[in-house]
């Protein structure tokens, strides 16, 4: 190499060597999870409070409707059907006239029997005015014991005959009331199968079957295992239970009246029966609906919302656990393993809530969203959950980027 050439080269490193470096990251930085940091980043996470509230004790089922009173109308004497009074469908109260009957016949029967009986008094004044003259006579001397005897029996046979004459009245008087078919309950009639100008026979065709709603029956099932609490609280007095129509919103309040007696084998449960009032003609024969029977109410239960609840394996027995991941200082995420005792969905404010036995103490902070990016020890980010019904462990954090600003500027109420 010439000498040209090397101090050339020279005079290269040495203005390389001048250059000034690039700057590391500062040990700060790494250890603060700064910009320059190489830890895990904050995790965004929703939060709930944990408290205490009166949660209801409740078995929800479903069930089905039945009449509380089925009755078939049929004519109890034959003739022909000379009238219908109702309509198919109509409300009808115990005593309002359904059918009649033609009633020539039954009424000749009667005056038959009337006259039978007024011809028999005759007969029976006759016999007791001899029987009187007979026994004058018996008591002079100057008749016999057995003419008087005689005399005393026709007269009682007559009087015998009599009261058979009056029941034959009651009877016709009975079938003639017949011709006139009235309703034994209130209800409601179902379809007219027999129309005017039939013959109709006593005891053979249905004329028409009346359903009592009012009340109407509720009949469900629930596990035989709910059986002694049910048996329990109906020895403290009535059981009130409501039954909701599916997508109406309307409900009916009702009372628990009857448990079977036997427990169905194959399916492990055991059958209920509700009666309600039913004044506003909600429920229906036939009519399926949900059944909320409330049991008890525990006024200090300790509940989180069921979002909050996870469900993982032990790492030792291999079951089924739930767990719950906690806001512990730092703000860092603590799994916490919990006894769910059960769940309640509150009507009013349409949450759900997780009934814990174990686990938990109130005013805890539990993580409600972004579990899954979490495990035991994570560094979180606590954000707003307007979908929380409880109050969050901390103010929302806002990490909209924004431009830069001076030191010291508020900036959306920020600074």
């Amino acid at each position: 190499m010439t000498m040209s050439r090397r101090v050339l080269w020279l005079a290269l490193t040495a203005t390389l060597l001048a250059l000034p470096g690039c700057p590391r990251k500062s040990e700060a930085d790494a250890k603060k999870g700064g910009p320059g940091a190489g830890g895990p980043r904050a995790v965004p996470i929703t939060v709930a409070t944990v408290q205490t509230r009166a949660i209801p004790l409740e078995i929800r089922t479903f069930g089905t409707a039945e009449t509380s009173r089925t009755v078939a109308i049929r004519a109890q004497v034959s003739d022909i059907l000379s009238e219908v009074r109702v309509e198919k469908g109509q409300q009808v109260n115990a005593g309002d006239v359904l059918f009649r009957i033609q009633p020539e016949s039954f009424v000749i029967a009667l005056r038959q029997a009337q006259a039978a009986l007024a011809r028999n008094m005759v007969l029976v004044e006759n016999a007791q005015a001899d029987y009187r003259r007979e026994k004058a006579l018996a008591d002079k001397g100057i008749s016999s014991s057995e003419a008087l005897e005689k005399v005393e029996a026709t007269a009682k046979a007559l009087a015998a005959t009599t009261q058979a004459d009056r029941a034959t009245i009651e009877g016709a008087q009975l079938q003639l009331d017949r011709c006139t078919i009235r309703s034994p309950i209130r209800g409601r009639i179902g379809d007219i199968l027999v129309h005017q100008g039939n013959l109709v026979r006593a005891n053979d065709q249905t004329l028409a079957v009346i359903n009592q709603i009012q009340p109407i029956e509720v009949f469900f099932s629930v596990p035989q295992q709910d059986l002694p609490a049910v048996r329990r609280q109906m020895g403290l007095g009535p059981l009130e239970l409501r039954a909701e129509i599916p997508d109406c919103g309307t409900a009916e309040i009702g009372r628990l009246t009857f448990i079977d007696n036997t427990v169905d084998k194959g399916s492990g449960t055991i059958r209920l029966g509700a009666v309600f009032a039913n004044e506003s003609q909600q429920l229906w024969p036939g009519l399926f609906v949900h059944i909320v029977l409330r049991l008890s109410v525990d006024e200090n239960a300790m509940v989180a919302p069921v979002r909050a609840v996870q469900t993982g394996r032990d790492a030792v027995s291999g079951k089924a656990t739930k767990y719950v991941f906690v806001v512990v200082d730092g703000p860092k995420a603590k799994r916490q393993f919990v006894t769910l005792n059960r769940t309640y969905h509150d009507p009013v404010t349409d949450e759900d809530w997780a009934v814990i036995t174990d686990g938990l103490t109130r005013g805890a902070t539990v993580v409600t969203q972004g579990q899954f990016q979490l495990t035991d020890g994570s560094t979180v980010q606590i954000r707003g959950d307007r979908k929380a019904t409880t109050q969050s462990a901390a103010p929302p954090v806002d990490d909209t980027p924004r431009p830069a600003t001076r030191p010291g500027k508020r900036e959306g109420g920020r600074p």
